[in-house]
């Protein structure tokens, strides 16, 4: 007898937590769907190889800004810029573009809300293009830009959403007009490709002194560029040009780990240079899921740097429509590695009414996709 009442408890007490369960189940779930976004059901629907058109409608002219001086009157802002930024914690894009001497536009897109903004610029100095000048320190949560051709720098706070300068001296005066910049996390410092003095320097969080960290390095392109490898924890630069004309384009990558052991590694089977108006161009970034160099070519193909086989592969890029009936489809646009939901976002202008963002899924992810409220589900009152 003792035996069958206590089966007896213990089966309703089982109904008690699994009722208590379900309850709850259906309470909260629509929390978890709602973290659901545009951005993220979409990536989780694609396939590798796949392109598909993110439905954020991007306000005609949203990239056309005005000139400082009075020629040209506007232009639009996606001018030579090669990589904008992904900030997991408020679930942004940030990057900073202008036209050539245009007032700069500091484009963000929120998930929240699938919408376009136009930040602040407050306290902000300096204008032209945005090459390979803005980085996110993603640890400290600041967002960093050099003005061109000059010694002065600019952090943006994104927390506080404020502008604030850091002009040090102690970098030369003349670095030339386009350096790459870029955040590398593993030591806590902001990088520069300074390839004028063929050097590596570094601005450690918290210093206002800049340090050599390399040199004679080799890498001397003019517009070269720097990328971070999330997956392997290591640097990518090289690329660029040597001449006024974009007409000689560097193959030339190495790979930068966190000790700042510098390394050649195999050439790219073309030159690569961001976002120039020549079948050299590109606009270059990193797979969120390999880790590797992905660099979607003016010329139609997409160029694959394997880093744990230090191999190059080509195929065709197969661009959406945006990028494909252009004569240089890398050119006015930007890529953004989303690393929460392991695809790229390219955004490309033609012209100054038509701008798109694009999201390409390159390898297969382990992103699982919110899970959707259960239907039909009836909930028993249970008791002992």
């Amino acid at each position: 007898m003792f035996m069958r009442k206590s089966k007896v408890k213990v089966n309703q007490l089982w109904q008690l937590i699994l009722g208590f369960v379900l309850i709850n189940f259906s309470v909260f779930m629509p929390l978890f769907s709602a973290n659901a976004s545009v951005l993220s059901d979409t990536a989780a629907s694609m396939s590798p190889g796949e392109w598909k058109l993110l439905d954020a409608p991007i306000p005609k002219g949203y990239f056309i800004t005005e000139s400082t001086t009075s020629q040209p009157p506007a232009s639009q802002s996606l001018a030579q810029i090669d990589t904008g930024y992904w900030d997991p914690p408020s679930k942004r894009v940030y990057f900073i573009g202008a036209g050539h001497g245009m007032i700069p536009l500091f484009a963000q897109y929120d998930e929240a809300t699938n919408s376009w903004l136009s930040g602040s610029l407050e306290g902000f100095g300096g204008h032209t293009h945005g090459y390979d000048h803005n980085a996110l320190d993603i640890v400290n949560r600041k967002l960093f830009r050099a003005k061109y051709n000059s010694t002065r720098s600019f952090i943006y706070d994104l927390d506080t959403q404020a502008w604030s300068e850091n002009f040090n001296p102690t970098l030369p005066k003349y670095l030339g007009i386009i350096n790459a910049f870029e955040y590398f996390p593993e030591v806590n410092g902001l990088l520069l490709l300074d390839y004028r003095q063929e050097k590596v320097r570094m601005l450690k969080h918290g210093s206002t002194q800049w340090e050599t960290i390399l040199e004679n390095t080799g890498i001397n392109g003019y517009q070269s560029m720097m990328e971070y490898n999330p997956v392997h924890h290591i640097m990518y630069l090289g690329g660029g040009y040597n001449d006024g004309t974009g007409a000689y384009t560097l193959k030339n990558l190495f790979v930068l780990d966190k000790d700042f052991n510098l390394k050649e590694v195999a050439s790219s089977p073309r030159g690569f240079v961001l976002s120039y108006s020549n079948d050299k161009g590109s606009t270059n970034t990193v797979d969120p899921v390999t880790g590797n160099l992905l660099i979607f070519a003016n010329d139609g193909n997409l160029y694959e740097y394997h880093y744990d086989k230090n191999v190059w592969s080509t195929k065709p890029a197969n661009y959406p429509p945006i990028m494909a009936e252009g004569r240089y489809p890398a050119l006015a646009s930007v890529s953004i590695r989303i690393d929460t939901y392991g695809v790229i976002m390219i955004i490309k202008t033609r012209g100054e009414s038509l701008s798109e963002a694009w999201l390409y899924k390159h390898s297969p992810s382990e992103i699982v996709p919110p899970p959707t409220q259960p239907k039909n589900l009836s909930i028993k009152k249970v008791g002992l």
